[in-house]
């Protein structure tokens, strides 16, 4: 066992080196908001801004403001000079945030008064001129009601219908408006928080959408309740973008709104339409940081029997009818994560997003290809019974599936047919010429005789390894296959009839260890046999291949995989891009994607 851990820690920084390594995803909550450095001291509850500062100086209300902030508030909105001056609203709305904030801790009641205060005067900032103090008042406004909305969900029972709250000049009567099209139920998350509390890491790129709202991230946690109910989805739960707006009446009620940003991308105030404020990027940041990462996709090569509860097939929002499934299939050593810049940028795309919904594969990577391309296939089977038991849904027979590395051989084995020629690979006679257990039947007939999938209407393959890796031959291969610690072979017992029914390919699977990294040796039988298999069907399918970068294709290699490995012979399409193997979150890679995402609709994609 020493030798093995020993081992393993040389391989890793090679195989690091060789797929690529970045930061795990993921969030950190902050105790402050952050915003673009314009805005900073705006919504820093430890400061007041500049305008703020001037106008407490002017009122020589410096120092109350620090004792008594719901009088300074009070004061500054009486008379006319509120009206007047929309430098006296940022100052009230900015006061009373920042008390709402420290008052969370202390009296949450308080702190939610002081909360609908603020939005109170800074929502006159949807009927104002531009200007510098409109574009202020708005930042406060779309802060406030991002806060409030979480504030009153952690505090307030959804069930309840009204609150009664008392701000610094009035009373507010508050609830939740009721759910419809675009708009969320506050009681189906477990938490709501603002996005700009969160701190995204490992991204390239953060998706957002200036608007009026708060940008908030709806978190629905995983149990086993839940998944028992909803089997579709993952241990890391659902993580969704949603947009809080808060309006206040005259009267004093006010209505909290969480939009749907799947359904709904605007909304109309007093008869003039305004974008909502969305972040895409931070439901996707949450998952991932609650999501097996690198660590997992290692030791899903290393170790894959001790994560088989992870694997499975999952969506990453709550299922809806009307949109078209993008399967994500990720490769040797990786996760579901390797997919984080492409989700992302389909879900900031509205058009991508009122269209696709995205599910992702896991899983162990060090099994064999035939054995992981069945539980692929089962879960596929299994969506689709779910989901549309009498194959009514248009959209179930558009999918598309998006293989990177290894993923591509999976995505090989749903769109190409298994039979006889994968059978006479591994077997001497015909399977029904072979008395063996029920349980040999079964698993043997899941991996060889199967069906292409006709409902996979495209394919994508990124760095695709087609006929093999030079790298699974070379000793850092070799090293890597003997490390991955399984069971060895596919049965516990393997009959002596069986057993002497085989091919010497065929002995080998069954009697000796075989895992994923053998399967991707040059021409390897696994390879190459789905490969030369008949298509039954005509899906239209596009390759992403990697040079580094040097410009010499076909002579080229993205590091792991050579370009003649890569290359498919009627590929719809076929782009080249300057990155290595580790090429799912390049920037050509995810325009290419979405491109292609737009043809499946029949529409043309600039950039």
């Amino acid at each position: 066992m020493i030798l093995i851990r020993n081992g393993a820690l040389l391989l890793i920084p090679l195989i690091m080196a060789l797929v690529g390594c970045a930061p795990k995803p993921g969030i950190v909550a902050l105790d402050r908001p952050i915003s673009n450095p314009a805005h900073r001291k705006l919504l820093d509850p430890s400061s007041y801004s500049e305008v703020t500062e001037r106008i407490l100086g002017q009122e020589n209300l410096e120092h109350t403001v620090r004792s008594d902030p719901t009088t300074v508030v009070r004061s500054l909105m009486e008379g006319t000079r509120l009206q007047r001056n929309a430098e006296f609203r940022v100052a009230a709305a900015e006061i009373a945030l920042k008390t709402a904030y420290r008052w969370q801790d202390q009296d949450m009641k308080a702190a939610l008064g002081m909360g609908l205060t603020s939005i109170d005067i800074s929502q006159s900032a949807l009927t104002l001129p531009p200007s510098k103090a409109r574009d202020q008042l708005l930042t406060i406004y779309n802060e406030a009601s991002g806060a409030f909305a979480s504030f009153f969900h952690d505090s307030h029972d959804s069930k309840a219908k009204v609150l009664t709250l008392r701000g610094a000049a009035r009373v507010y009567r508050v609830a939740w408006a009721p759910p419809g099209v675009g708009r969320a139920t506050p009681g189906y998350y477990d938490t709501v928080r603002p996005s700009s509390f969160l701190e995204i890491e490992g991204f390239n790129e953060r998706y957002q959408q200036a608007g009026v709202g708060g940008a908030v991230v709806g978190y629905r946690r995983a149990n086993p309740e839940r998944r028992a109910e909803d089997p579709f989805m993952s241990s890391a739960g659902y993580a969704v973008a949603l947009t809080s707006l808060v309006r206040v009446s005259k009267s004093g009620q006010a209505t909290i709104t969480l939009y749907e940003l799947h359904d709904k991308t605007e909304t109309t105030i007093d008869g003039k339409r305004h974008p909502l404020t969305a972040d895409f990027t931070a439901p996707l940041a949450t998952l991932a940081g609650s999501t097996p990462g690198q660590s997992a996709g290692l030791w899903g090569m290393l170790k894959p029997q001790d994560l088989t509860g992870e694997e499975g097939l999952y969506l990453m929002a709550p299922y809806r009818s009307d949109r078209i499934p993008l399967i994500l299939v990720h490769g040797l050593m990786s996760s579901p994560a390797t997919w984080r810049e492409i989700v992302t940028a389909c879900y900031a795309d509205p058009f991508l997003r009122r269209n696709y919904q995205v599910l992702a594969f896991y899983y162990p990577t060090g099994f064999p290809v035939p054995r992981n391309a069945a539980r692929l296939r089962m879960g596929l089977k299994r969506f689709k019974e779910r989901y549309d038991p009498q194959g009514n849904d248009p959209r179930m027979r558009k999918i598309v599936m998006i293989g990177h590395s290894m993923g591509c051989i999976l995505t090989n084995y749903q769109i190409r047919p298994g039979g006889d020629p994968l059978w006479n690979q591994l077997f001497t006679r015909p399977i029904d010429k072979i008395e063996m257990s029920d349980e040999e039947r079964e698993t043997l007939e899941a991996m060889i005789y199967f069906k292409a999938n006709p409902d996979i209407k495209r394919a994508v393959f990124i760095c695709g390894p087609h006929r093999g890796s030079p790298f699974a031959d070379r000793k850092i291969g070799r090293l890597g296959s003997r490390l991955i610690n399984f069971p060895v072979r596919m049965f516990n017992n393997v009959s002596d009839t069986l057993q002497g029914a085989t091919t010497d390919f065929g002995k080998s699977l069954l009697s000796k260890p075989r895992t994923s990294i053998d399967n991707l040796k040059v021409d390897s039988t696994v390879l190459t046999t789905i490969l030369d298999q008949p298509m039954t069907y005509d899906p239209p399918f596009h390759s992403i291949i990697g040079d580094r970068g040097k410009g010499d294709t076909p002579n080229s290699s993205d590091g792991v995989v050579p370009y003649w490995s890569s290359h498919l012979n009627g590929a719809a399409s076929e782009k080249i891009i300057a990155e290595d193997h580790n090429a799912t979150n390049h920037p050509e890679t995810v325009h290419e994607v979405r491109r292609i995402l737009y043809r499946h609709l029949g529409r043309s994609y600039d950039r």
